[in-house]
């Protein structure tokens, strides 16, 4: 795996298990303030996320490209 997608993974369950403590934090009725910041670090985790997710996609494109061509000239080598 990459150091990209660990670090994608690891964020998503940061803010999964972050989600869990603000639901822990409604039930005891904990003051807003506190069950607001979590939220904002919730979103930070998936803003984190995306942006890895994005630069992920824009590096497979570029490796897709390069392996299509690659492929083709090792058909183009094998079909005469």
């Amino acid at each position: 795996m990459s150091s990209e997608l660990l670090g994608l993974m690891s964020n998503v369950c940061l803010a999964q298990a972050q989600e869990c403590v603000v639901e822990k934090s409604l039930v005891d009725n904990r003051r807003s303030v506190i069950t607001a910041k979590l939220l904002l670090q919730i979103v930070d985790f998936y803003q984190l996320s995306l942006k890895t997710v994005e630069l992920m996609l824009k590096d497979a494109s570029h490796y897709t490209d390069k392996m299509v061509k690659a492929l083709k000239v090792r058909i183009s080598n094998w079909i005469k």
